[in-house]
């Protein structure tokens, strides 16, 4: 399968997946959190799809394993909800991975404006 097609059924499954995830999930201990769908692979069969996920909570560390096996468990809902909506030939199963990137960039970025205050306290010093 071309990679554009693959690129299209992609995009396509994450944003169903954000909607089925924002419209559908009525679990209690997912009720508070912000979950974004950041990236979705899919292989060239369609067999299988792997859906990264972000998490937006305070304690974002403390619930990452619960979620991620709260989603795996619920990934024949999200194989069924999804082949209604696209029209696929073969609908992929679903496995669903952390996404951490986000926290990541954002551990750089409090780290860079650190090394920039830091370098701003020196200039000042200097000055004087």
């Amino acid at each position: 399968m071309s990679d554009r097609r693959i690129t299209r059924i992609n995009d396509a499954i994450k944003i169903c997946m954000s909607e089925i995830i924002r419209d559908n999930i009525r679990d209690p201990r997912l009720k508070n959190l912000i979950i974004s769908i950041t990236k979705v692979k899919t292989s060239s069969d369609l067999s299988h799809c792997i859906v990264y996920v972000s998490v937006f909570d305070k304690n974002q560390k403390k619930y990452d394993l619960d979620i991620i096996s709260i989603l795996n468990n619920a990934s024949g809902l999200f194989r069924k909800l999804i082949a209604q909506n696209l029209d696929l030939r073969v609908t992929p199963n679903f496995k669903f991975i952390i996404d951490d990137s986000m926290s990541y960039s954002f551990e750089i970025d409090k780290l860079i404006k650190k090394i920039c205050s830091n370098d701003n306290q020196n200039i000042k010093q200097k000055n004087y």
